[in-house]
């Protein structure tokens, strides 16, 4: 006995995608049928599905484990209007091709197809390949055994295929909107001072230029600029704190429904006033610090964090090297007395 069911289950997939097209191949002989199983449906892929109709035809479509393993596929000779499959793709793809290749030349009748419903043509077939191409089938393709001898004499022809591949793409490019970094960390910036970063986007096939917004408890403490097009472009967000203390913020991208966010942070720092009585006085002569200060004049300093906390003393002499490798990064100042004079002198740790 026949055993009937839908192929919502198994399905093959020998799947490409090539820049916006993709093929996808069900494989009959891949479903784990039982012998005289009856084709009704099934699904190809996410994007594409497909039934079956019998026609005028007695019996349906039907898989046959044997010689060879196979979905046999029948005729009506009096009409024409045989078994058929009708493809199906998702809203937002089109068909446009298929191919199918017959276990063997008995098994080659006329195969007619139409697209969307349309008139009927003859699929092209070149020893056992059968091809349809150069179309694009939005709602349906359906493709019919039309074997025809215009009568009741001769015989039916049966289309036996272990497999049938189709081609589809997108009927639009989809949009893509990206940003090069998630998020922005300004670290340490003096009250009235400010620092710039930069986020880059990137559009494909967007229908409109991206916009962007900062917004959060402290979208105050930081300003975005920069000319964006449906390609993308250069943010410059700058950090500007008028108060000490963590700052956070967020900003957003739009492009259409797409959105990108970059959290950004930033910590404002209290301004120290560096006094320097001599100003020909230089007390330090690297400002910009990774492991060593270098000093200049001989004299008793002191190296104060930004909130005013003496982090480390020494008795330095000129040309010197005082160790910091083990400082955490931020601003400091130096404070010496130099010839009976104090001096101070701001350092970046890096």
């Amino acid at each position: 006995m026949r055993k009937i069911y839908s192929l919502f289950a198994a399905v093959v997939l020998a799947a490409t995608v090539n820049a916006q097209t993709t093929t996808v191949t069900f494989d009959f002989t891949a479903q784990g049928y039982a012998n005289e199983t009856a084709i009704t449906g099934g699904v190809i892929d996410s994007n594409l599905s497909f039934t079956t109709d019998k026609g005028e035809s007695n019996q349906s479509p039907t898989y046959y484990t044997a010689n060879p393993a196979s979905a046999r596929i029948y005729s009506v000779r009096g009409t024409g209007n045989g078994n058929s499959f009708t493809i199906t793709p998702a809203t937002g793809y089109v068909i446009t091709g298929l191919t199918f290749t017959a276990t063997a030349a008995a098994y080659t009748p006329v195969v007619k197809y139409s697209v969307d419903g349309g008139t009927a043509q003859t699929a092209s077939l070149s020893g056992t390949v059968y091809t349809i191409e150069g179309i694009e089938a939005e709602s349906s393709l359906t493709f019919v055994n039309a074997h025809y001898t215009g009568g009741t004499s001769g015989s039916n022809t049966q289309l036996r295929i272990p497999s049938f591949t189709v081609t589809y793409k997108a009927t639009t490019a989809t949009p893509v909107l990206n940003a090069d970094v998630a998020s922005l960390d300004f670290s340490q910036v003096e009250i009235s001072s400010t620092s710039d970063k930069t986020v880059e986007v990137t559009g494909e096939n967007l229908a409109e230029a991206p916009t962007y917004a900062i917004s959060g408890a402290d979208a105050d403490q930081f300003s975005a600029a920069g000319t964006l097009t449906t390609a993308g472009g250069t943010i410059t967000v700058t950090f500007a704190p008028t108060s000490t203390g963590v700052k956070n913020a967020v900003l957003t991208i739009t492009s259409g429904t797409l959105t990108k966010t970059v959290d950004l942070t930033g910590e404002g720092m209290p301004t120290l006033s560096v006094v320097d009585v001599n100003t020909k006085v230089s007390l330090v002569k690297n400002t910009s610090v990774e492991n060593e200060i270098i000093f200049a004049q001989d004299a008793k300093v002191s190296l104060v964090n930004m909130n005013g906390q003496v982090v480390k003393t020494a008795q330095v002499s000129a040309n010197s090297a005082l160790n910091v490798a083990g400082l955490p990064k931020g601003m400091y100042v130096v404070t010496a007395v130099v010839n009976g004079k104090a001096v101070s002198q701001k350092i970046i740790k890096k």
